[in-house]
Protein backbone atom coordinates (compact mmCIF):
# COMPACT_ATOMS: atom_id res chain seq x y z
CA UNK A 1 0.00 0.00 0.00
CA UNK A 2 1.29 3.27 -1.08
CA UNK A 3 -1.17 5.87 -1.15
CA UNK A 4 -3.37 7.03 1.77
CA UNK A 5 -6.06 10.10 1.95
CA UNK A 6 -6.90 11.90 4.66
CA UNK A 7 -10.39 13.13 5.29
CA UNK A 8 -12.11 15.69 7.21
CA UNK A 9 -15.28 16.38 8.67
CA UNK A 10 -17.45 20.02 8.69
CA UNK A 11 -18.90 19.55 11.97
CA UNK A 12 -21.92 22.00 10.87
CA UNK A 13 -23.33 19.14 8.06
CA UNK A 14 -21.13 16.37 9.28
CA UNK A 15 -20.24 16.05 5.55
CA UNK A 16 -16.29 14.10 4.96
CA UNK A 17 -14.43 15.69 2.44
CA UNK A 18 -11.03 14.08 1.65
CA UNK A 19 -8.27 16.78 2.07
CA UNK A 20 -5.07 15.43 1.79
CA UNK A 21 -3.29 12.21 0.37
CA UNK A 22 -0.32 10.78 1.74
CA UNK A 23 2.23 8.73 -0.30
CA UNK A 24 5.62 6.99 0.04
CA UNK A 25 8.14 8.96 -2.01
CA UNK A 26 11.48 7.09 -2.05
CA UNK A 27 12.42 5.99 1.40
CA UNK A 28 10.22 8.60 3.06
CA UNK A 29 6.80 10.26 2.68
CA UNK A 30 5.08 12.85 0.44
CA UNK A 31 1.73 14.84 1.24
CA UNK A 32 -0.07 17.37 -0.77
CA UNK A 33 -3.83 18.66 -0.14
CA UNK A 34 -6.34 17.22 -2.50
CA UNK A 35 -9.50 19.34 -3.91
CA UNK A 36 -11.51 18.33 -1.31
CA UNK A 37 -9.84 20.56 0.89
CA UNK A 38 -11.33 23.50 -1.48
CA UNK A 39 -14.91 21.87 -1.57
CA UNK A 40 -14.51 22.32 2.22
CA UNK A 41 -16.23 25.50 3.15
CA UNK A 42 -14.75 25.66 6.46
CA UNK A 43 -11.73 23.98 6.18
CA UNK A 44 -8.38 26.13 5.59
CA UNK A 45 -5.44 23.96 6.35
CA UNK A 46 -3.49 22.69 8.80
CA UNK A 47 -1.44 25.17 10.95
CA UNK A 48 2.20 25.71 9.45
CA UNK A 49 0.86 23.94 6.32
CA UNK A 50 -0.17 25.99 3.23
CA UNK A 51 -2.76 24.47 1.26
CA UNK A 52 -1.11 24.75 -2.41
CA UNK A 53 2.81 23.36 -1.41
CA UNK A 54 3.84 19.94 -1.82
CA UNK A 55 5.40 18.64 1.54
CA UNK A 56 8.37 15.69 1.36
CA UNK A 57 9.94 14.35 4.21
CA UNK A 58 12.09 11.09 5.41
CA UNK A 59 9.76 9.81 8.42
CA UNK A 60 6.14 10.14 8.59
CA UNK A 61 4.86 13.27 9.31
CA UNK A 62 3.81 14.64 12.73
CA UNK A 63 0.32 15.29 11.13
CA UNK A 64 0.49 11.59 10.81
CA UNK A 65 2.89 10.72 13.20
CA UNK A 66 0.54 11.85 16.45
CA UNK A 67 -2.15 9.80 15.15
CA UNK A 68 0.10 6.17 16.03
CA UNK A 69 -0.02 5.05 19.35
CA UNK A 70 3.57 5.20 21.14
CA UNK A 71 5.09 1.69 21.61
CA UNK A 72 5.96 2.74 25.10
CA UNK A 73 2.13 2.13 26.54
CA UNK A 74 0.80 -1.02 27.85
CA UNK A 75 -1.63 -1.95 25.34
CA UNK A 76 0.72 -1.16 22.12
CA UNK A 77 1.07 -4.73 21.33
CA UNK A 78 -2.54 -5.22 22.34
CA UNK A 79 -3.72 -2.98 19.45
CA UNK A 80 -1.44 -4.86 17.42
CA UNK A 81 -2.73 -7.82 17.86
CA UNK A 82 -6.60 -6.52 17.17
CA UNK A 83 -5.61 -4.62 14.07
CA UNK A 84 -3.95 -7.83 12.62
CA UNK A 85 -0.22 -6.87 12.56
CA UNK A 86 3.54 -8.13 12.89
CA UNK A 87 4.47 -7.05 16.72
CA UNK A 88 7.99 -6.84 15.67
CA UNK A 89 8.00 -4.31 12.40
CA UNK A 90 4.61 -3.06 11.72
CA UNK A 91 4.68 -0.99 8.56
CA UNK A 92 3.57 3.00 9.95
CA UNK A 93 1.33 4.06 6.69
CA UNK A 94 -0.26 0.26 6.80
CA UNK A 95 -0.66 0.75 10.78
CA UNK A 96 -1.88 4.41 10.46
CA UNK A 97 -4.69 3.09 7.33
CA UNK A 98 -5.86 0.34 9.47
CA UNK A 99 -6.03 2.14 12.67
CA UNK A 100 -7.69 4.84 10.47
CA UNK A 101 -5.96 7.26 12.68
CA UNK A 102 -8.43 8.50 14.72
CA UNK A 103 -8.41 10.69 17.58
CA UNK A 104 -10.89 11.95 19.84
CA UNK A 105 -9.53 15.40 19.54
CA UNK A 106 -10.76 16.21 15.99
CA UNK A 107 -12.94 15.01 12.99
CA UNK A 108 -10.07 13.65 10.90
CA UNK A 109 -10.08 9.90 9.76
CA UNK A 110 -6.96 7.94 7.52
CA UNK A 111 -7.95 5.58 4.45
CA UNK A 112 -6.06 3.89 2.05
CA UNK A 113 -6.13 4.18 -1.53
CA UNK A 114 -7.37 0.16 -2.94
CA UNK A 115 -4.64 -1.14 -5.19
CA UNK A 116 -4.91 -4.44 -7.48
CA UNK A 117 -2.90 -6.91 -6.63
CA UNK A 118 -2.83 -9.89 -8.98
CA UNK A 119 -6.19 -8.69 -11.16
CA UNK A 120 -8.19 -8.69 -6.77
CA UNK A 121 -9.62 -5.85 -5.00
CA UNK A 122 -9.04 -6.85 -1.46
CA UNK A 123 -9.22 -4.22 1.60
CA UNK A 124 -9.05 -4.94 5.67
CA UNK A 125 -11.34 -2.56 7.59
CA UNK A 126 -13.06 -2.14 11.21
CA UNK A 127 -16.47 -2.33 10.99
CA UNK A 128 -18.16 0.93 11.82
CA UNK A 129 -21.31 1.92 14.33
CA UNK A 130 -21.65 -1.67 16.00
CA UNK A 131 -22.11 -0.25 19.36
CA UNK A 132 -25.96 1.45 18.08
CA UNK A 133 -26.90 -2.31 16.76
CA UNK A 134 -29.34 -3.97 19.11
CA UNK A 135 -28.02 -7.04 20.28
CA UNK A 136 -24.70 -6.49 18.43
CA UNK A 137 -22.22 -7.74 21.29
CA UNK A 138 -24.65 -10.75 21.15
CA UNK A 139 -24.32 -11.34 17.68
CA UNK A 140 -20.36 -11.13 18.12
CA UNK A 141 -20.19 -13.96 20.51
CA UNK A 142 -21.08 -15.95 17.86
CA UNK A 143 -19.41 -15.17 14.89
CA UNK A 144 -15.94 -16.58 14.05
CA UNK A 145 -12.99 -15.43 11.90
CA UNK A 146 -14.22 -16.47 8.32
CA UNK A 147 -17.63 -15.77 8.72
CA UNK A 148 -19.59 -13.92 5.95
CA UNK A 149 -21.02 -10.73 6.24
CA UNK A 150 -23.82 -9.28 3.83
CA UNK A 151 -23.84 -6.30 2.64
CA UNK A 152 -27.26 -4.10 2.77
CA UNK A 153 -27.68 -1.04 0.94
CA UNK A 154 -29.59 1.39 3.39
CA UNK A 155 -30.82 3.72 1.06
CA UNK A 156 -33.17 5.07 3.36
CA UNK A 157 -30.64 5.91 5.94
CA UNK A 158 -31.12 9.98 6.48
CA UNK A 159 -27.67 10.49 7.66
CA UNK A 160 -26.33 8.92 4.43
CA UNK A 161 -28.40 7.36 1.86
CA UNK A 162 -24.95 5.91 0.73
CA UNK A 163 -24.42 4.32 3.43
CA UNK A 164 -24.28 0.22 3.36
CA UNK A 165 -24.88 -1.73 6.59
CA UNK A 166 -23.39 -5.76 7.10
CA UNK A 167 -25.57 -8.51 8.35
CA UNK A 168 -24.06 -11.70 9.81
CA UNK A 169 -24.45 -15.17 8.83
CA UNK A 170 -25.42 -16.60 11.97
CA UNK A 171 -26.46 -15.71 13.98
CA UNK A 172 -28.50 -13.24 11.98
CA UNK A 173 -28.33 -9.62 12.85
CA UNK A 174 -26.75 -6.59 11.85
CA UNK A 175 -23.12 -5.76 13.04
CA UNK A 176 -22.63 -2.22 11.87
CA UNK A 177 -21.75 -0.68 8.56
CA UNK A 178 -18.80 -0.30 6.30
CA UNK A 179 -16.76 2.57 6.60
CA UNK A 180 -18.02 5.90 4.35
CA UNK A 181 -14.93 5.60 2.62
CA UNK A 182 -15.34 2.30 1.11
CA UNK A 183 -19.06 2.53 0.37
CA UNK A 184 -18.11 3.85 -3.34
CA UNK A 185 -16.07 0.96 -3.99
CA UNK A 186 -18.84 -1.47 -2.90
CA UNK A 187 -21.64 -0.25 -4.64
CA UNK A 188 -19.73 -0.02 -7.62
CA UNK A 189 -18.02 -3.61 -7.13
CA UNK A 190 -21.68 -4.97 -6.39
CA UNK A 191 -23.29 -3.92 -9.27
CA UNK A 192 -20.58 -5.43 -11.20
CA UNK A 193 -22.05 -9.12 -11.41
CA UNK A 194 -18.95 -10.30 -12.54
CA UNK A 195 -16.78 -9.04 -9.18
CA UNK A 196 -18.45 -11.01 -6.95
CA UNK A 197 -17.75 -9.34 -3.59
CA UNK A 198 -18.02 -11.37 -0.80
CA UNK A 199 -16.95 -9.88 2.88
CA UNK A 200 -16.07 -11.83 5.35
CA UNK A 201 -15.34 -11.78 9.30
CA UNK A 202 -11.47 -11.37 9.48
CA UNK A 203 -11.10 -11.34 13.45
CA UNK A 204 -13.18 -11.11 16.43
CA UNK A 205 -11.50 -8.72 19.05
CA UNK A 206 -14.14 -9.71 21.98
CA UNK A 207 -12.41 -7.33 24.59
CA UNK A 208 -10.97 -4.45 22.66
CA UNK A 209 -12.93 -1.21 22.74
CA UNK A 210 -16.24 -0.82 20.24
CA UNK A 211 -14.37 0.81 17.42
CA UNK A 212 -11.83 -2.49 17.21
CA UNK A 213 -13.96 -5.12 17.54
CA UNK A 214 -14.82 -6.44 14.55
CA UNK A 215 -12.26 -6.30 11.47
CA UNK A 216 -13.63 -7.43 8.48
CA UNK A 217 -12.28 -8.20 4.94
CA UNK A 218 -13.50 -7.48 1.19
CA UNK A 219 -12.46 -9.19 -1.84
CA UNK A 220 -13.78 -9.78 -5.21
CA UNK A 221 -12.63 -9.68 -8.56
CA UNK A 222 -11.14 -5.96 -10.09
CA UNK A 223 -13.03 -4.72 -13.39
CA UNK A 224 -11.50 -3.21 -16.01
CA UNK A 225 -13.35 -0.17 -15.49
CA UNK A 226 -12.78 0.30 -11.76
CA UNK A 227 -11.14 3.32 -10.46
CA UNK A 228 -11.29 3.89 -7.21
CA UNK A 229 -10.96 7.39 -5.54
CA UNK A 230 -10.85 8.66 -9.21
CA UNK A 231 -13.15 11.71 -8.64
CA UNK A 232 -12.06 15.52 -8.55
CA UNK A 233 -12.07 15.82 -5.02
CA UNK A 234 -9.39 13.31 -4.75
CA UNK A 235 -6.79 15.05 -7.15
CA UNK A 236 -4.43 16.59 -6.36
CA UNK A 237 -4.47 20.90 -5.45
CA UNK A 238 -1.35 21.69 -6.77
Amino acid sequence: MTVAYLAWQDQDSRTWFPVGQLSRNGDGYRFVYTRGADQADRFSGFPGMPLRKVYLSESLPALFQNRLMSKGRPEYRELLSWVDMDHDTPDPLRLLVRTEGVRSTDSLMVFEKPEPADGMYRVTFFVHGGKYMQSHDAILESTEAGNRLFPMLDEQNPKDPRAIALRAESPTGMVGYVPRFLCEDFRFLLAHGKADLKITAKKVNHGAPSQYKLLGEAVSLWPSDFDPCATEQFQELI
